[in-house]
């Protein structure tokens, strides 16, 4: 991930990998938009408990402060 920001300003990478692709295959979409954002956090961690394949990945870039 560090590799995709080429500024020599760069003072920290943070990232986050979210979302499970056996609940996209087994397209429980519509049931999770109706949970609050708690709910479906809780049974995003859990489903990638049971199966880790992750989809999704937040990528944060900290700038130095010059």
């Amino acid at each position: 991930m560090t590799s995709l920001y080429r500024g020599q300003d760069l003072s920290r990478v943070e990232w986050k990998t979210f979302g499970n692709k056996a609940l996209l295959h087994l397209r429980t979409h519509p049931v999770m938009g109706l949970l609050q954002f708690r709910l479906w956090k809780l049974a995003d961690a859990s489903a990638n408990q049971l199966v880790n394949a992750r989809t999704h990945i937040l990528v944060k870039y900290i700038k130095a402060m010059n």
